[in-house]
């Protein structure tokens, strides 16, 4: 699944630009269904966009079950000016799998009060009804599906946070904010105040993946952590002897913004994305020191559009 920002109309600027989520075959990156996000209210639904040039936001999280995609923005129609700044209560949008059947009813009901009013949305996870955000300012949040209430703050640093996801029950964000890279939030999927802990650093980080790879070392012991910084790509830290290692032993592929991994076998395959490229890697031997396979580009962006978050589809 691939977040797509602009309708080909108008180039992609400061304003906030309509979105489509692509299911797309990870084999070719052929398009098989597009999905418009609602533009206009319907019933308890709001209209859910983002900013066209911001490329932070648009991150696209799964689910701790995989049964659903969860991503945030701007409840601001199409061509709204300085919405970072407008005030309006931002909005999550929760996309199940039926939504991309011949009925599809993405929920775009849930707002977050003054959270992130005044700056940029950028991801929300979720666990059943439970909704874990992050955001430009204030660290991360928790909030329920449906709710239009104030979220509640569990962990106030690090403040500037760009993803949010889980992996193998626990919660995790990363921050470009210096001590930049990726934090567990807690311990399990946390509700009330705790505190977030550095597992591994790095430069400029977005999205992540998390992996039980090496029957040798006891829990998860692989990290796959996209770096755009200074012509990085996707970095993959492993732990040993209950250690991570704090520099990155591979850093696989160009520069991209977003990607989502799976295991294949032995293997690891990543799909990602840059603002104009999507790409498809495979990781070989993944637990091991070995060679990596370059990526191959799965698709480009047409004029006036851009690609955001990516990642698997839902699952029933």
């Amino acid at each position: 699944m691939v977040v797509l920002v602009g309708d080909g109309a108008l180039p992609l600027s400061t304003s906030t630009a309509p979105v489509f989520l692509e299911r797309r075959s990870i084999a070719t990156g052929a398009l098989i269904i597009s999905v418009p996000m609602p533009t206009a209210s319907a019933g308890a639904n709001l209209p859910f966009t983002l900013v066209g040039n911001a490329s932070p936001d648009g991150a696209l999280s799964r689910s701790a079950d995989g049964r659903l995609l969860t991503l945030q923005g701007y409840q601001s129609p199409p061509d709204t000016a300085a919405a970072s700044l407008n005030g309006v209560p931002r909005v999550v949008a929760i996309v199940d799998h039926p939504d991309f059947g011949p009925s599809p009813s993405i929920q775009t009901n849930t707002t977050l009060g003054t959270t992130f009013a005044n700056t940029a949305p950028r991801s929300a996870v979720a666990n059943g009804n439970t909704l874990w955000v992050v955001g430009g300012a204030g660290g991360t949040f928790v909030t329920s599906a449906g709710s239009s209430s104030v979220p509640v703050n569990i962990a106030s640093t690090p403040a500037t946070l760009r993803v949010v996801g889980i992996f193998s029950g626990e919660l995790y964000v990363t921050t470009g904010t210096a001590p930049a890279g990726l934090y567990q939030v807690g311990a399990g999927l946390p509700l009330v105040s705790t505190t977030a802990t550095l597992v591994v650093p790095t430069t400029s980080p977005y999205s992540f993946a998390v992996f039980d790879l090496n029957p040798t070392e006891p829990g998860v012991d692989t990290i796959y952590l996209v770096d755009d910084s200074g012509g990085a790509g996707i970095k993959r830290f492993t732990r040993s002897a209950g250690a991570w290692g704090q520099t990155a032993d591979a850093v696989l592929g160009p520069p991209v913004r977003q990607a989502a991994c799976f295991r294949d076998g032995a293997d690891v395959v990543c799909v990602a994305s840059s603002s104009s490229t999507l790409y498809r890697l495979r990781d070989v031997n993944a637990s091991l020191p070995s060679s990596q396979s370059a990526m191959t580009v799965l698709g480009t962006a047409f004029p006036n559009t851009g690609f955001r978050g990516i990642n698997l589809a839902p699952v029933p």
